[in-house]
Order: structure tokens, then sequence, then C-alpha cells
């Protein structure tokens, strides 16, 4: 993000994402396989495009390798 010249604030908003995630008791996987979209959502500081952003990667990368 730095050397793609976005805003600090999306900057931000991504590290305190990616804190958030860091932080959780539950494996986000299983939160989305248990939830869906829906329950990635449903975690505190994480909003619909963090969420939609999360899901992507999810899908794409983490859940096709299984």
């Amino acid at each position: 993000m730095q050397i793609s010249g976005h805003s600090g604030h999306k900057e931000w908003g991504y590290r305190k994402t990616a804190w958030i995630i860091d932080d959780l008791t539950q494996n986000i996987k299983i939160i989305y396989q248990e939830k869906g979209f829906n329950g990635l959502k449903e975690i505190k500081g994480v909003g619909e495009v963090q969420a939609k952003r999360i899901e992507e990667l999810l899908t794409k990368i983490v859940i096709a390798k299984d």
C-alpha cells in the first residue's frame, strides 16, 4: 500500500483489520466456512469492504489449496 501511493487512511484500515484477524481466538477460515460472508462482517472492526477482500483471499488462495 505504501509503495502504490494509496492514502494513509486506507493503509491504516488494512493494518487494523490485520491486527483484528491476528487477535481472533478462532481461525478466520473456520469462521468463513461456518458462517460465510456474514460471519466475516460479524467480526468487530471488520467492515463490508474488508470482509469482501478477506472473502476474496480466502476463496482464491486459502480454501483453493485444501
